[in-house]
C-alpha cells in the first residue's frame, strides 16, 4: 500500500503540514476569544454588550458543530452561576444558536437540568436559583416553551408544600424552594398568565404556602428592634407578586439584550424541557440563611423620581450588591463601578439604594460578609467622585441612625460607630455635627447610659484614636464637649512614698530608670517586700508600665524586658486580675492602651485567656460593660485562642480550658451578669425597660452569639440545658432559643441577595 495511502499514527507538531498547524491554531484562537468575550459580558462597565453578543453568536457558529464539546463547556461553566445581570445577556447568545443549532442546544438544555438537580444535590443553592433564573431568560427568548418553565415553577412550588405538610423538614428548605419562584416570577408573570388555571394552580400553592409558613425571624435579625420597615424577606417578595398581579403584572424595563433581536429570536423553534427529579430531604445539608429587607430611606419623602413598579428597586439593589461582591477587593474599581450605575439611573434613586444596600451589608446579622472597613473605604472613594451626591445621603442615613439610636440593636453598634468614625476621619472629621446637636442636646438624654449618650462617647473616642484629643475638641461644637473623653494621661497610682506600697514603687522606679534594667535586682527588691503577693504585682506593673508609658513601642519594650519576673510572679487567677488591675489604674483615662496592653499580655504568655475573661466580667468593670473597649478585648481574646498562628499563645489546659470551654465560660458569665441584674431589678421602683445597662448586656449576648455562631454548635447541647436551667433571666433565654433555631442549621450564602 502506498504511503500515500496509509493511516498515519500519533504526529508530532513536526510533522504535522503547516495547514493544519494553521487550522488547528485559529480553532484555538477561537475558543480563547470565545472564552474572553464571555466574561466581558459578565463584567461591569461594557459599553458594547450587544456587540459582543453578535460576535459570540458568530464565532461559536463558526465552531459548531466540530469543537462542540468545547462549546458547551464554556457555555454551562458561565451559565451555571449564582444569579447575576448578564444571565438575561448569556441567555439571548443560547437563543440566537437555537436559530441554527436546534439539537445542540437541546444537548445543552438537557446538561443545564442535570447540573440543576446535581445543584439541588449537594447543596449549591445559589447556583440552583441561577440556573432557574436563566431558563427563565431563556423563556424571554423563545428557546424553552411556557409550558415547560410553569412545569419547572410548579415542581419547586410543590416541594414547598410538601415539606411544609412533612413537618420534619427545615422550613429552610421549603422558603428556599419558594423564593426561587418568586423573584423569577416578574420575569415572565404577564406571559404566564396567559395559560390560565396552570398559572393560577402555581400562585394558588405558593399563597398557601405563604400562609403557612412560620415568622420568626425579623424579631432577632432586624438591624432595628422596631421592625416597621424590617420585614421577613420572603414575606417582602410575596406582597410585590401580589402588587403585580393587581396591576396586570407591570413590565418590567430591564434592558434585556433580547429585545434587541426579538425578529431572529422569534423565528426559532421551542423546547420542551426534561421533568426534574427533585432530590430527597437531606437533614445534613446547611440551607441559605434568612434575612430581613433593610430599609432606612422612605422614598415616597425623597425629592427624588419613583421607581415606575415595585421590583424594580429590587432589581436595582440586586446590580448593586452584584456589583459590590465582584469587586469590593479593590475599593477604586468597586466605586467606580456603582459611580456609573448612579450616572446610569440619573442619581437620585441609585444613589440612595447604593448606600442602604452598602449599609444593610455592613449591618446584616448576624455576621457582615465582609469587615466593616470594606464597606466603608468603598462609600469614601464614592464620595471623592460624586461629594455632591454621596455626601448628601450620607448625611440622611446617618440622621437616621441618630433618630432610630434607641432601637438600633447592640450588635450592630459597633460597626455602625467603627464606619462612621472612619468615614470622618478621611474628611477632617468636619461632617455632620451641626445637624446631630439637636439629638444631643435633649435633656432626656443625661442619663450615662442612654443609648444616644454611649453612641457619641464611642464615636468621640474613636475619633481621638484617629486624630488627636485636642483637633477633636477644637472640631466638635461646644455642647458636645461633655461627650468627649478625658485627656489620656499615665496616672501615678502611688505618691506617698511612706506608705508599703509608696516605698516599693519608690525603690522600683530608681531601678527601672536605670540605663540597663537587671531583671535579678527587680526580683530581689520585690523579695525584701513584705507586701502580699498582689499588692506586689499590682506595683510593679504600674512602674513598669509608667516607664514605657510615652508610645506602644516603649510600653512592648518594658514588658519585653520584664517578662521573665512577671511571667513567674502571675500564675493564678488573683494574680492575673493584679495585674490587669494596675493596668487599668494607670491608664484609666485611656480604653486604647488597657485593650492594646491587654492583648499584649495574652500574647506574651504573661496573663492566660480565661482570666482575661473572667476580669472582664468583675464587678469592678461592671459600668465599663456598656463601653467597646472591653468587648473588642473579649473578642481579641477568642480571636487568638481560636487561631494560635496570630501569636505564642499557648492553651493552658486544652483538654478543659479549650476553645469551646472558653466560649461556654463567656455565654455563662454573661447570663449570670443578666440573672443578676433581672434579680434587682423586680424589687427596684423602675420598669425593667427602663434599666439601659440591662438592653444593653441582652445586646451584647446577642452580639457573642452572632460572632460565634458557626462556633457555638460545639456547645449547642450546653445551650439547650442552659436555657432549662433555674433561675434564669426569659429575655435572656428567648435569645439563646432563637439563636439556636435560626443560626445553628443555617449559614450565609456568598450572593444573598439584600
Amino acid at each position: 500500500m502506498s504511503e500515500r495511502f496509509r493511516k498515519r499514527g500519533r504526529e508530532s507538531p513536526e510533522t504535522v503540514p503547516a495547514k493544519r498547524l494553521r487550522q488547528y491554531d485559529a480553532t484555538e484562537n477561537r475558543i480563547e476569544t470565545i472564552e474572553m468575550l464571555m466574561a466581558q459580558v459578565g463584567a461591569f462597565n461594557v459599553v458594547g454588550v450587544l456587540l459582543r453578543i453578535q460576535q459570540l453568536e458568530l464565532l461559536i457558529s463558526e465552531c459548531l458543530p466540530d469543537d462542540k464539546e468545547q462549546v458547551l463547556a464554556i457555555l454551562k461553566r458561565y451559565v451555571n452561576r449564582p444569579p447575576s445581570h448578564a444571565t438575561s445577556s448569556y441567555a439571548t447568545i443560547v437563543g440566537l444558536l437555537n436559530v441554527g443549532f436546534y439539537p445542540i442546544i437541546a444537548e445543552c438544555l438537557g446538561a443545564l437540568m442535570q447540573a440543576l438537580q446535581k445543584a439541588l444535590l449537594k447543596g449549591k443553592w445559589e447556583k440552583a436559583r441561577g440556573l432557574l433564573h436563566f431558563f427563565t431568560e431563556l423563556y424571554n427568548c423563545n428557546v424553552i416553551n411556557g409550558s415547560s418553565i410553569l412545569r419547572l415553577y410548579l415542581t419547586f412550588a410543590l416541594q414547598c408544600v410538601a415539606d411544609e405538610m412533612d413537618g420534619l423538614v427545615p422550613q429552610l428548605r421549603s422558603d428556599f424552594f419558594a423564593y426561587c419562584v418568586i423573584t423569577a416570577l416578574p420575569l415572565i408573570g404577564r406571559d404566564l398568565q396567559l395559560s390560565g388555571e396552570s398559572f393560577e394552580h402555581l400562585i394558588t400553592t405558593l399563597h398557601i404556602y405563604m400562609q403557612k409558613r412560620k415568622q420568626s425571624n425579623g424579631v432577632l435579625l432586624s438591624i432595628f428592634e422596631d421592625t416597621d420597615q424590617q420585614e421577613d424577606y420572603l414575606d417582602t417578595f410575596w406582597l410585590q407578586i401580589i402588587h403585580l398581579r393587581q396591576n396586570n403584572w407591570l413590565k418590567h424595563d430591564g434592558r434585556r439584550p433580547s429585545m434587541f433581536f426579538d425578529i431572529k429570536l422569534c423565528s426559532s423553534l421551542q423546547h420542551d424541557l426534561p421533568e426534574l427529579d427533585m432530590p430527597e430531604v437531606n437533614l445534613v445539608l446547611e440551607y441559605p440563611r434568612p434575612w430581613v429587607v433593610f430599609r432606612i430611606f422612605d422614598i415616597e419623602y425623597l425629592d427624588i423620581e419613583l421607581p415606575s413598579t415595585s421590583t424594580e428597586r429590587y432589581h436595582l439593589e440586586c446590580e448593586i450588591l452584584e456589583i459590590f461582591q465582584q469587586t469590593c477587593m479593590d475599593r477604586k474599581v468597586c466605586a467606580d463601578s456603582l459611580v456609573t450605575l448612579i450616572d446610569r439611573n440619573s442619581g437620585g434613586l441609585a444613589a440612595h439604594c447604593v448606600v442602604e444596600v452598602i449599609l444593610g451589608q455592613m449591618l446584616a446579622l448576624p455576621k457582615s460578609p465582609q469587615i466593616t472597613l470594606a464597606y466603608g473605604s468603598v462609600l469614601v472613594e464614592m464620595c471623592k467622585r460624586r461629594p455632591n451626591i454621596m455626601h448628601k445621603v450620607i448625611a440622611e442615613a446617618t440622621l437616621v441612625f441618630i433618630s432610630k439610636m434607641s432601637s438600633l440593636r447592640v450588635a450592630c453598634f459597633d460597626r455602625l460607630v467603627n464606619w462612621l468614625s472612619h468615614y470622618m476621619s478621611n474628611f477632617s472629621f468636619a461632617a455632620g455635627w451641626k445637624h446631630w446637636e439637636p439629638f444631643f442636646t435633649d435633656s432626656s438624654i443625661d442619663c450615662e447610659l442612654n443609648p444616644l449618650a454611649i453612641f457619641m462617647r464611642e464615636l468621640l473616642k474613636k475619633c481621638v484614636r484617629l486624630s488627636f484629643h485636642e483637633a477633636i475638641r477644637q472640631t466638635v461644637p461646644v455642647s458636645l464637649h461633655k461627650y468627649m473623653p478625658p485627656f489620656p494621661n499615665a496616672l501615678v497610682p502611688y505618691f506617698d512614698s511612706e506608705t508599703p506600697t509608696g516605698q516599693l514603687a519608690q525603690e522600683l522606679n530608681k531601678e527601672l530608670r536605670m540605663k540597663r534594667t537587671n531583671p535579678e535586682k527587680i526580683e530581689e527588691i520585690l523579695a525584701r517586700s513584705e507586701l502580699d503577693k498582689q499588692p506586689k504585682i499590682h506595683v510593679l506593673i504600674t512602674c513598669v508600665l509608667r516607664m514605657g508609658c510615652a508610645s506602644f513601642t516603649h510600653t512592648f519594650a518594658a514588658l519585653k524586658i520584664m517578662k521573665t519576673v512577671l511571667s513567674d510572679l502571675v500564675t493564678n487567677e488573683e494574680d492575673s486580675h493584679s495585674i490587669l488591675s494596675g493596668l487599668v489604674d494607670l491608664w484609666v483615662t485611656n480604653e486604647q492602651f488597657q485593650y492594646v496592653v491587654a492583648e499584649k499580655l495574652l500574647r506574651m504568655n504573661i496573663v492566660q485567656a480565661k482570666y482575661i475573661v473572667s476580669w472582664i466580667f468583675t464587678p469592678r468593670l461592671k459600668k465599663d460593660l456598656t463601653k467597646m473597649y472591653l468587648w473588642e478585648l473579649l473578642y481579641a481574646v477568642m480571636r487568638h485562642i481560636k487561631n494560635p498562628e496570630r501569636g505564642p499563645i499557648v492553651l493552658d489546659d486544652e483538654s478543659d480550658f479549650g476553645f469551646k470551654h472558653l466560649m461556654l465560660d463567656a455565654v455563662l458569665r454573661i447570663v449570670k451578669a443578666l440573672n443578676v441584674s433581672f434579680e434587682e431589678n423586680k424589687s427596684a421602683v423602675h420598669h425593667l425597660d427602663d434599666d439601659y445597662w440591662f438592653k444593653w448586656m441582652l445586646g451584647r449576648l446577642e452580639d457573642f452569639l452572632f460572632v460565634h455562631f458557626n462556633d457555638l454548635n460545639k456547645i449547642k447541647s450546653r445551650l439547650i440545658k442552659m436555657c432549662t436551667g433555674p433561675n434564669m433571666c426569659e429575655p435572656a433565654v428567648k435569645i439563646i432559643q432563637r439563636f439556636l433555631a435560626i443560626c445553628l442549621k443555617s449559614k450565609p450564602e456568598p450572593n444573598a441577595s439584600p
